[in-house]
């Protein structure tokens, strides 16, 4: 009797587990932490946009719809997807190169829409707004975020913003008040270091079939002595 309760025991923890492991890898994770990032995820590539400018001055502002880098599209609700130069607006505003818009006719959200091409379980990109409006990132497995209030001081400067989902991805959204104008420096893909549902579930069977070895060992009656 005992025993039967140790396992119906056993039984209950292995549900219980497996039902947080699922749950706790089931959606998307956001993190404006760099570190973070990079401990968690693996095999990751940046792009940015540096020495793709073919214009000077306001020319900048009639530029791509859509733009595509390093396999990456880049859409925007606005006429535009323009690159401008990091010292464009102050001789030190931002690192380098970036993308940036007009804004969209008719009081619309202003949204940048980013197509990878593939589907990834981990994504990045430094960003910022004009005007310091909250953003909101949607991605395609179903994540939406809640508002992320972007910089407004100092001009020139960005936030990291990164994704990682056991839910593969493939479309990202950055949407803002049609008021504001969106800043993107550079964009990273990657791949979650966090283990999948299926790994969590091996992981636990196997701590909980050694666990039931040792107590059948333990239980064993001795041999008696001859």
């Amino acid at each position: 009797m005992k025993r039967h309760r140790i396992l119906s025991g056993l039984t209950a923890l292995i549900s219980t587990a497996l039902l947080s492991a699922n749950i706790a890898n089931a959606g998307t994770i956001t993190t404006n932490d760099v570190s973070v990032f990079n401990t968690d995820t693996t095999g990751r590539s940046t792009i940015g946009f540096n020495g793709i400018l073919t214009c000077s001055g306001f020319g900048c502002f009639k530029g791509f719809q859509p733009l595509v880098q390093g396999g990456i599209t880049f859409s925007s609700s606005a006429p535009f997807v323009n690159v401008t130069s990091g010292s464009y607006y102050t001789p030190t505003s931002f690192a380098g190169d970036f993308i940036t818009n007009s804004y969209p006719p008719g009081g619309t959200s202003n949204v940048l829409t980013i197509s990878l091409g593939s589907s990834v379980t981990a994504f990045g990109l430094d960003f910022s707004t004009f005007n310091g409006s909250a953003a909101t990132f949607t991605l395609n497995n179903g994540f939406v975020s809640s508002p992320i209030v972007t910089l407004s001081t100092p001009f020139g400067s960005t936030q990291f913003e990164g994704f990682i989902s056991s839910i593969p991805f493939s479309t990202i959204s950055l949407s803002i008040p049609s008021t504001d104008g969106w800043i993107v420096l550079d964009v990273t893909t990657a791949v979650s270091a966090v283990p999948e549902p299926s790994t969590w579930a091996m992981m636990i069977l196997g701590f909980t079939g050694l666990g039931v070895m040792a107590y059948r060992r333990k239980s064993k009656p001795a041999l008696m002595a001859a």
